[in-house]
């Protein structure tokens, strides 16, 4: 069973935010709403969702894994679960992190964040027949494929935000405003 609930600051904005009605509050009533019945959970998160994949309480013992996100704090988690990690120095969104994907690496390494396996590449990550517990994914400068923040979502929902945004990204430009590099994806 897959369970994607819609959070507040969802772009479907189907709700109002309301408050008590947190991140936290929304899995635990997703994985309510799924039975009773004992379960294995898992949960991964793009962008700020990651930050929900690893702050989330309670056992995921099917894993925790990020998507485009922050990897100074991400390797920084101190969670029991399995951790997979996916980041890329092509990610607009890395100008508001205090390190570069890559430097975060080694700090974490030098600040003894909890151990970590490096994969060079998503064949090797997914490669062999045990998977370490905690793991990380860089695609890094000169890599034949470097996604940007929204290169991680699926095509089609990437379409539908340019159908919509399109129309928008003249003026967000001249306004210099930060696009989490809809504008790069689009060009």
């Amino acid at each position: 069973v897959v369970a994607a609930p819609e959070l507040p600051e969802s772009l479907a904005a189907s709700y109002e935010a309301r408050e008590g009605v947190t991140r936290e509050a929304i899995v635990a009533a997703t994985q309510a709403a799924l039975g009773d019945e004992p379960r294995r959970w898992g949960i991964w998160g793009h962008s700020a969702g990651s930050g929900t994949a690893l702050s989330q309480p309670g056992e995921f013992a099917l894993g925790r894994a990020c998507l485009a996100c922050p990897l100074g704090r991400a390797l920084e988690a101190r969670v029991s679960d399995p951790l997979f990690l996916c980041a890329s120095e092509g990610d607009g969104c890395n100008r508001f992190s205090e390190t570069s994907p890559a430097d975060s690496l080694t700090l974490a390494a030098v600040n003894k964040a909890p151990p970590f396996s490096t994969f060079e590449s998503a064949d090797l990550a997914y490669a062999g027949p045990s998977l370490p517990r905690r793991g990380v994914l860089l695609f890094r400068e000169g890599d034949a494929l470097l996604p940007n923040h929204i290169s991680f979502l699926w095509t089609r929902t990437n379409e539908a935000l340019f159908d919509l945004l399109s129309a928008f990204l003249p003026l967000a430009k001249a306004l210099n405003l930060f696009l989490l590099d809809f504008d790069t994806e689009k060009e």
